[in-house]
């Protein structure tokens, strides 16, 4: 029986409400905004996201940390606050560099959100079967997603984006309440060389290494996922939020599958990683086959495969870095996969808009594919290494 933390004010529950809005409106769509009411460029949405990932790695871990020192439900509400502004600021704002100042507040908010909720997660752990615990967090933030890109699609098709994001705007500002009763964490101060020593061991930097170069792939969807959907297959808003939903379902299930295989020693931390990069590799490549019902089934294939990698990552948390300095740690990791994005992004925005929003996501999907035959070749041993 799936169960959250008996306390309807958790990370889990949070990150589901929040994500669910943002999904309303997710880049997937909102490349779809730029590219056709503010006609921006391939290369404009590019920087844009880039400019958003980068303002998300000068903040990561600083927050990672503050999040040690302070608590993350202070964190969580300045991020909040930061959030309801970026999607405020589509409200008023129309030229590019207005726009790539709330994409920057955006993706400094993102960063308190994300990496406060996962650090109150991983703090409120208490020794809990953590494939089952990590499972189910992604699962329910999962299916919000999934059910946020339905109905995203619906009311995009309906009515106005303008609409949207006063509805979003407004929700992340009723959210701060909401996370003004999270659990309060208790404060420890170290100095940045411990966190060094950490992240410097061998096993950790296999580890985050493997971790930047999927997140390129991130960078081919954030801006040519939505633009594919749109240009190469045909599909309106209503079936856009549909298509997209089906990985989410699938991404949130593999994870609470995956983990629950794992508290019962049915599968292994290295090969939840292999099976992960394999799956998402194929079917990010073969979702550019340009009939909408192939290419949603590896769009799921590749959601398996990402469900994987997720749970991997929340379980190398746990696994490799010490719970007192897991704010930093955390904030290091979501460096990584910020990094790996923003290059993404500056690669593949520019790529797709001449050669066809397809090839990002087949060059990145065959990247993956490069990041399985290097575990298996150089990293099997370090990555399955425990920390010392």
């Amino acid at each position: 029986m799936l169960k959250v933390k008996n306390n309807l004010f958790s990370p889990t529950v949070l990150a589901g409400v929040f994500n669910f809005f943002l999904a309303l409106v997710s880049s997937f769509f909102l490349t779809v905004f730029l590219k056709d009411y503010l006609h921006f460029s391939g290369g404009e949405i590019g920087i844009l996201y880039a400019g958003a990932s980068a303002a998300t790695i000068l903040s990561l871990f600083p927050v990672g940390i503050f999040n040690d020192r302070l608590t993350p439900r202070k964190l969580i509400i300045l991020g909040l606050l930061l959030t309801a502004l970026f999607y405020g600021g589509f409200l008023v704002f129309k030229s590019f560099l207005l726009i790539l100042l709330i994409f920057i507040l955006g993706g400094c908010g993102r960063a308190l959100v994300d990496v406060s909720t996962d650090t109150l997660l991983q703090k409120t752990r208490k020794e809990r079967d953590p494939g089952v615990y990590f499972g189910v967090f992604n699962l329910f933030r999962s299916l919000a997603i999934a059910f946020g890109f339905i109905l995203g699609g619906i009311l995009l098709f309906k009515f106005d984006f303008y609409l949207v994001f006063l509805l979003v705007t407004i929700v992340c500002l009723l959210l701060i309440f909401y996370a003004r009763q999270l659990e309060l964490t208790e404060s420890t101060r170290f100095e940045a060389i411990h966190y060094g020593k950490d992240l410097l061991q061998p096993h950790i930097l296999a580890f985050l290494l493997t971790i930047f170069i999927f997140a390129l792939h991130w960078g081919a969807e954030t801006t040519s996922y939505g633009l594919f959907l749109k240009e190469n297959l045909s599909l309106n808003r209503v079936q856009m939020g549909l298509y997209m939903s089906v990985e989410l379902f699938v991404l949130g299930f593999t994870a609470y599958f995956l983990g629950k295989r794992l508290d019962n020693k049915k599968t292994t931390f290295l090969r939840i990683l292999m099976v992960g990069l394999l799956a998402s590799g194929v079917g990010h490549i073969f979702m550019t086959y340009p009939q909408p019902y192939i290419s949603v089934f590896f769009r799921g294939l590749h959601g398996f495969g990402d469900g994987a990698i997720f749970l991997f990552m929340y379980l190398g948390i746990a696994k490799f870095f010490k719970v007192e300095r897991i704010g930093g740690s955390t904030g290091a990791l979501s460096f990584v996969l910020s990094l790996g994005a923003i290059t993404g992004a500056l690669i593949f925005g520019p790529l797709g808009e001449k050669f066809g929003y397809n090839w990002p996501l087949i060059i990145s999907g065959a990247g993956e594919l490069v990041i399985l035959l290097i575990v298996i070749l150089a990293f099997r041993e370090l990555i399955a290494m425990k920390p010392e």
